[in-house]
């Protein structure tokens, strides 16, 4: 897809902005499309969730991984890359975001898989 190859360009060049508003359309997209449990979708979500944490969109970031999680889980396995990836940019926003809260230092110390 151009419009996946254009979004991973932009934010190469560090235009974060322009490339998760792209990246919020290539995800909406394919929810419409296939609908959330298929797996372009939810590789769109894990990349969109990445770019929301390089802008240091901790608390949405947060909340679209823990909704992306589940259906990750349901849909492709506990084990799969994907989910293990997803699990592992929550573990990564909870860790970077200043104002973590005490469910979510819990939430680390169960691990990242813990979603």
């Amino acid at each position: 897809d151009a419009q996946v190859n254009v979004s991973s360009c932009l934010d190469d060049l560090g235009r974060t902005d322009e490339a998760t508003a792209l990246k919020r359309q290539i995800y909406s997209r394919y929810k419409a499309l296939g609908g959330v449990s298929q797996r372009h979708t939810i590789m769109s979500g894990c990349s969109l969730a990445i770019c929301l944490l390089r802008q240091s969109s901790w608390d949405e970031a947060k909340t679209f991984i823990r909704e992306l999680l589940p259906v990750a889980r349901r849909s492709l396995g506990a084990d799969h890359d994907l989910t293990l990836r997803i699990s592992h940019v929550l573990f990564e926003s909870l860790c970077k975001n200043p104002e973590c809260t005490r469910d979510d230092l819990r939430l680390i110390q169960r691990g990242p898989s813990s979603g």
